[in-house]
């Protein structure tokens, strides 16, 4: 099993040295499909690191020259961390056409896992734009894949159990959340095909699941556990652009168990890292966050504040999977705030009534 550790600024530092123009021209001594994985390995460093808009033109570029000169397995893998970063930089629509756009590519390769991959982030997509039955569908199909004792085909490149695992919190299934999150631990601990390729973001990923799993199932030792955790990996590694979304998911924990400072610090933190790096799901994931914690504070004005600003994040009404939740935040909104504005003229006109020799004493 191949496991990459180890901080991306210190990645960064290697490759850098490697180019004439930082992130558009290698140096002229590699060949040229060198040249293509370097500019694509930068891509990919530069969207851990949260530096989306510098990320794209080289990511582009370096699928385009795979799929044009037929190295499909190639541009496959190039394309999986723009899909994951447009996914998280808001921009829904585009990770689909990028995952449309590449579908003949992806058949060409004849390899099992790799389609079950591109069903795995085409069912991931379905749910984040609300559309659940359409996701367990894909879902059930590369669970087929991912159950078979040995692949099919070569595995150069990882599998994503943590997309799964997220639909089956959010969609209620907590128990066969925990079940499928600790299959994947076990298959670390075989070192199984299925995880094969492994990094660091993935393994935070799988505690973040694993994590909120036991907060459903009422397990808060367990769920703070896996929480810190994720969090801890994220950061050891400066994955700036998935950080926000651990620490939003900690916050839940706070809020569950009435520690809101704690989950007023993680969500600060995470509300701040996006508007550096520009990854928009975060910062929305926080600021629903936000509104969740200052309405069970009993603030609802800050919580409708929040709620208001979470609606008007452009791309992020693609975004439906939580929308539920926040129907219901804004039902009970509505509900206090009348409530208070009712209790409100009776204040003040008991405030403003004059005192009666009887009401003393």
């Amino acid at each position: 099993m191949l496991m990459t550790k180890g901080s991306h600024h210190a990645d960064q530092a290697c490759i850098k040295a490697f180019f004439n123009k930082q992130w558009t021209e290698p140096v002229d001594a590699l060949p040229e499909d060198a040249k293509l994985h370097l500019l694509s390995s930068a891509a990919t460093n530069l969207m851990s690191l949260g530096n989306i808009d510098e990320a794209i033109g080289p990511s582009r570029k370096s699928i385009d020259w795979f799929v044009q000169h037929e190295r499909w397995l190639e541009a496959t893998s190039a394309a999986a961390p723009l899909w994951s970063m447009l996914v998280a930089a808001g921009r829904l629509n585009e990770a689909i056409e990028l995952l449309d756009k590449l579908q003949d590519c992806v058949a060409k390769t004849n390899n099992n896992v790799l389609s079950a991959m591109a069903m795995n982030l085409y069912a991931h997509a379905y749910h984040l734009s609300g559309e659940d039955e359409k996701a367990r569908q894909l879902f059930e199909q590369v669970e087929d894949t991912l159950s078979q004792r040995e692949p099919y085909s070569p595995v150069s490149f990882p599998t994503i159990s943590s997309y799964y695992c997220k639909f089956l919190v959010e969609t209620g299934a907590h128990k066969k959340a925990l079940q499928r999150a600790l299959q994947t631990f076990e298959w670390r601990r075989e070192k199984a095909w299925q995880v094969a390729i492994d990094t660091t973001s993935l393994l935070a990923s799988d505690h973040l699941v694993l994590g909120l799993a036991y907060l459903k199932l009422r397990d808060p030792d367990n769920a703070k556990l896996h929480l810190d955790k994720q969090v801890e990996l994220f950061k050891s590694a400066d994955e700036w652009l998935y950080l926000p979304i651990g620490l939003s998911s900690r916050a839940l924990f706070h809020i569950e168990n009435n520690n809101y400072q704690a989950a007023e610090t993680d969500l600060d933190e995470a509300l701040e890292i996006p508007i550096r790096t520009g990854a928009k799901f975060g910062q929305w994931e926080a600021i629903v966050n936000l509104a969740l914690l200052y309405f069970q504070r009993g603030d609802c004005e800050l919580s409708r504040s929040f709620l208001q600003r979470a609606k008007k994040l452009s791309g992020m009404e693609l975004y439906r999977h939580r929308d539920d939740e926040l129907v219901s935040l804004e039902e009970n909104l509505s509900l206090a705030l009348d409530a208070s504005d009712l209790a409100e003229p009776i204040t003040s006109a008991v405030r403003s009534a004059p005192i009666q020799s009887s009401d003393i004493c």
